[in-house]
């Protein structure tokens, strides 16, 4: 009797420690994470979207198919697209004329001119006019309407000491005097500092100058098979695709020929929106991100590099009321960690860019007529 007591007992134990392994298996799957993590935070499961994949192809998903909006994670599309179509070297170039006492500065679409730029060319071609004019189509310090960037110049001019009426022209100058070109760094400097600041303004420009949504839609449709929408490059409206897809161009970005830690941002270590992301994490020194917000919208992805290869990530958090925005944003990034929590990261070699190197990278050049 006793021995049957014991053969139950035993039976029992191990039936529950099977039914726990097997719970503790499922709860331990990413998609249950991700349903569990959203009722936590009392988010709507079905508004949320995750995609994990490592090299050889999908590890988990939930909705990876659905439609998303992508916010600033757009960015990651618009750089693999102006890579193949602008290159790697690819520079925005301005023309500049002095011609008498007049400096005319013909624009050439540079969203990245700022007035250390305009210094360094004070310093090449000198000061000695009394009327600045610029064309269409010239930025200043992150402004593009004319108004704007007379306000800009005037200041740069005034803080330079240099006395110069401010003057736009709608059409480009194309008469007499010294010409000089002033060419950007190239493509391959200036995306990181786009993706480090998401900055809009030159996303939008990169994008366009690559060809803007006709020349994109094309280029996605004749390289991933894709039908999908995007009115901006920056992402801030009209922009839509899925999860699956975002890995994919993660992916080729990977290919593009550049290292990756200077396209995309480290968490914790480069500086602007991602500096202070991914807290709960040990450490971030192996991962590249991007991260896309929008109302309604907080959205994280990238790679992380580890012992057992690259480890592909993309998490679409979505919420309806504006007063859940900071709780969605949280409960995005300990997803994020969560996920890959269990791996061990292989660190990057690397140090964060420092702004100013930014513009040693320009090339100021007279023209021989």
């Amino acid at each position: 009797m006793q021995r049957k007591i014991v053969a139950i007992v035993t039976i029992i134990i191990v039936l529950i420690a099977v039914i726990a392994f097997i719970f503790f298996v499922i709860t331990e799957r990413p998609p249950y994470q991700l349903e569990s993590f959203a009722k936590n935070y009392k988010l709507n499961t079905k508004d949320q979207v995750f995609c994990l994949e490592n090299a050889t192809g999908t590890i988990a998903e939930y909705n990876q198919d659905k439609s998303v909006i992508p916010a600033s994670i757009s960015k990651l599309y618009t750089f693999d697209f102006a890579l193949t179509k602008l290159g790697k070297d690819f520079r925005y170039t301005t023309n500049l004329y002095v011609d008498g006492d007049t400096l005319y500065i013909n624009g050439g679409g540079d969203p990245h001119f700022v007035v250390e730029n305009l210094n360094s060319i004070f310093k090449k071609i000198g000061t000695n006019f009394n009327h600045l004019i610029f064309s269409k189509d010239f930025y200043m310090d992150w402004q593009q309407n004319n108004a704007s960037v007379t306000k800009e110049l005037g200041y740069a001019l005034n803080h330079y000491g240099i006395k110069s009426s401010v003057q736009y022209s709608e059409n480009a100058y194309s008469g007499p005097g010294i010409h000089y070109q002033y060419q950007s760094a190239p493509l391959s400097i200036l995306i990181k500092q786009i993706n480090d600041y998401s900055t809009n303004i030159s996303a939008n420009t990169l994008f366009l100058r690559a060809g803007g949504s006709y020349e994109f839609e094309k280029y996605m449709k004749e390289t991933y098979g894709a039908d999908i929408h995007f009115g901006t490059g920056s992402g801030l409206a009209d922009n839509y695709t899925t999860c699956e897809l975002t890995i994919r161009v993660i992916k080729n970005l990977e290919k593009s020929g550049l290292e990756i830690q200077h396209l995309m941002s480290i968490p914790r270590v480069d500086p602007g929106p991602l500096e202070k992301t991914l807290l709960s994490m040990a450490t971030t020194s192996g991962i590249v991100a991007k991260s896309g917000y929008l109302d309604y919208h907080r959205n994280y992805a990238g790679i992380m590099y580890t012992t057992s290869g690259p480890i592909y990530f993309a998490v679409f958090g979505t919420y309806r009321n504006l007063e859940e925005d900071l709780k969605t944003k949280k409960f995005v990034e300990d997803f994020v960690g969560s996920l890959l929590s269990k791996y061990v990261q292989v660190p990057f070699v690397y140090s964060p860019q420092n702004d100013r190197e930014v513009p040693r990278n320009n090339l100021l050049f007279k023209v021989q007529s």
